[in-house]
C-alpha cells in the first residue's frame, strides 16, 4: 500500500487517549500521506499522541478538527509528535483546548508547520517545541493557564502573523537554550497582562531577528538574553503600560534599531531600554516618549562597554540617558535629549563610579532645555569622560550645569543630525517603516472568522487607545 493515503475524516472520539494505539500501532507500509480532518476528540488526555512511528514514513496532515481536554489533574495534550527528521507535518485550522501541558508538543521534529488560523485556548501552553524546526503563522493564542502561548526550546523557529492574548505571569513568547538555533519573530499583534513578558529570546551562538511586532504590556515587551551571536530587534511598535518594574526592551548583546516606544509610567518604571554587562551593542534611531510625569531612564546601560548610542530621540522621563559603571568605551552621538528631568546622568543614583569615554563634538542635543540639568553626575566620576559641546548664539544645545572640568565648551557647530539614517516621525501614521499587523483570513468558516475577529478586536482597541500619537 505504498504511496497510498490513510484518511480519518468526520469522526468523533470521547474520553479515549486519542487514537494513539491505532496510529502507533498501524502495519500500513509507506502510505504517503495521513490525513485527520473534521473531527471532534472530546474529554480525552490525548487527541493524537506519539506518532512518531508511522510518522518517519509519511506526512501527517491535521486539519479543521477540534480538540478538548478532559478535567484532569493529571497533564493533557493535544497533539504529541515525536521523532520525526525528514517528513512534513501540516497543522491547519484546529481548536485546542484546555489541555493542561500543551496543545501541541513537538519534538524532534524538522518540518512541522502550524499555520492558517489554529486557536489555542485556555492551555498550559499554546505550543512547545524541543529540538524542532517550527514554522508558526496565522495563528491565535489566548488565555495560557499557567506556561507560555509558545514555548521553544533548542529550536529554530519562525513565529510570525500571529495574535497573541497573554494573561499570566510568566514569558508570551520564549524560545531559550539555543546553541547555534535561529529564532524569527515578526508582525505579531501581542497583548500581555498581569505582570508577564512578551518576547523573551536566548542563547549561545544562536541569531534571533524580533522585528515589526505590535506590542501591549505591562512589564517587559523584548528580552534579549543572547550572550553571544546576533540578536536583531528593529521596528517594533511598544506600547507599555506601567507595572511595578517594566522595560521595553532589556538586552545583553543586541542591535537595538527604529523602534517606537510610547508608555505610560504613572506605575513606575525601570528603564525603558536597558543593558547590562554588554558588550558591543547598537541602540539607534528609537523613539522614546513619555506621556506622565517622569520616573526612569529612557536609554541605561551598567558595564556595557563598546555600546554605541545615536540617532535616538527621547522625552519627558527623569533620564534621557543613563550610565552607570564601567562602559568604556561608549559612542554617545546625535542624540536628542532634551524635554526630560535631566538629559544625560552618569553613575548610579545617589552615586558610584562610572566611565564612558570622552565625547567630542558628539553631536548630542538638548532641545528644548531639560526641566533640571542637562547633565548630571555622580560625586565619583570618571575622570576620562568628558564631554565637548558647542555654546555659541545659533547652537541648538542647552547645557545649563557646566562644570568646568566637565563640559568643554566649543568645537565644532553640529549639523542637524544628516547623518541618522532613519528619524522616527511620532506624527505620521503611514509611516512605512513601523510595524503594522495583517493577516490573511481567507478560507475561514464562519465561527473561526468570529472568533479571530472577537480576539483582534480585544488587542487592537487595546492598541489604538495606546497607539494615539
Amino acid at each position: 500500500m505504498s504511496n497510498c493515503e490513510l484518511e480519518i475524516d468526520n469522526s468523533t472520539l470521547h474520553h479515549l487517549r486519542g487514537i494513539e494505539h491505532f496510529i502507533a500501532n498501524t502495519n500500513l507500509a509507506e502510505p504517503k500521506t495521513i490525513k485527520i480532518k473534521n473531527s471532534k476528540f472530546y474529554s480525552n488526555f490525548s487527541g493524537l499522541y506519539n506518532v512518531s512511528l508511522i510518522n518517519l514514513i509519511s506526512d501527517l496532515e491535521i486539519q479543521n478538527n477540534e480538540f478538548h481536554s478532559i478535567v484532569t489533574n493529571d497533564p493533557t495534550v493535544g497533539v504529541y509528535i515525536s521523532n520525526n527528521t525528514t517528513k512534513q507535518i501540516l497543522i491547519q485550522n484546529n481548536l485546542f483546548k484546555n489541555y493542561s501541558n500543551s496543545g501541541v508538543n513537538a519534538s524532534n521534529c524538522f518540518n512541522l508547520k502550524i499555520n492558517t488560523m489554529n486557536r489555542f485556548e485556555n492551555n498550559g501552553n499554546g505550543v512547545r517545541t524541543l529540538n524542532s524546526a517550527a514554522n508558526i503563522s496565522g495563528n491565535t493564542f489566548t488565555n495560557n493557564t499557567w506556561g507560555s502561548a509558545v514555548f521553544f526550546v533548542s529550536s529554530n523557529t519562525s513565529f510570525f502573523d500571529n495574535v497573541v492574548n497573554h494573561s499570566r505571569n510568566t514569558t508570551a513568547i520564549y524560545s531559550g537554550n539555543n546553541i547555534g538555533n535561529s529564532f524569527l519573530c515578526y508582525n505579531n499583534l501581542v497583548t500581555c497582562t498581569q505582570d508577564s513578558r512578551s518576547i523573551v529570546h536566548g542563547g549561545i551562538n544562536s541569531y534571533a531577528r524580533i522585528n515589526n511586532n505590535i506590542i501591549n504590556t505591562t512589564k517587559i515587551a523584548i528580552g534579549s538574553e543572547n550572550t553571544t551571536g546576533t540578536t536583531e530587534i528593529y521596528e517594533n511598535r511598544i506600547n507599555l503600560i506601567g507595572g511595578s518594574y517594566s522595560s521595553a526592551i532589556y538586552f545583553q548583546k543586541a542591535n537595538i534599531r527604529r523602534n517606537r516606544i510610547k508608555f505610560d509610567n504613572s506605575q513606575g518604571f525601570s528603564e525603558i531600554i536597558s543593558g547590562e554587562m554588554s558588550s558591543g551593542s547598537i541602540v539607534e534611531d528609537n523613539y522614546l516618549y513619555g506621556d506622565n510625569p517622569p520616573e526612569k531612564s529612557g536609554i541605561y546601560i551598567q558595564s556595557s562597554p563598546g555600546t554605541v548610542i545615536r540617532c535616538n530621540d527621547v522625552n519627558n522621563l527623569l533620564h534621557g540617558v543613563q550610565v552607570a559603571g564601567f562602559c568604556t568605551p561608549t559612542d554617545l552621538n546625535l542624540n536628542e535629549l532634551g524635554g526630560n528631568q535631566i538629559g544625560f546622568a552618569g553613575g548610579y543614583p545617589g552615586g558610584g563610579q562610572w566611565s564612558t569615554g570622552n565625547q567630542y563634538n558628539r553631536h548630542n542635543t538638548w532641545s528644548p532645555h531639560c526641566a533640571e540639568d542637562a547633565f548630571s553626575y555622580s560625586p565619583n566620576p570618571h575622570t576620562h569622560s568628558q564631554f565637548r559641546v558647542h555654546t555659541g548664539p545659533i547652537s541648538i544645545y542647552h547645557p545649563n550645569n557646566q562644570g568646568p572640568d566637565w563640559f568643554i565648551i566649543g568645537g565644532n557647530r553640529p549639523g542637524v543630525r544628516d547623518f541618522c539614517q532613519y528619524y522616527p516621525n511620532p506624527d505620521d501614521p503611514s509611516d512605512p517603516n513601523i510595524a503594522s499587523f495583517s493577516l490573511n483570513l481567507n478560507e475561514l468558516s464562519e465561527d473561526q472568522f468570529s472568533s479571530f475577529i472577537q480576539i483582534l478586536n480585544g488587542s487592537q482597541k487595546w492598541k489604538q487607545e495606546g497607539f494615539e500619537y
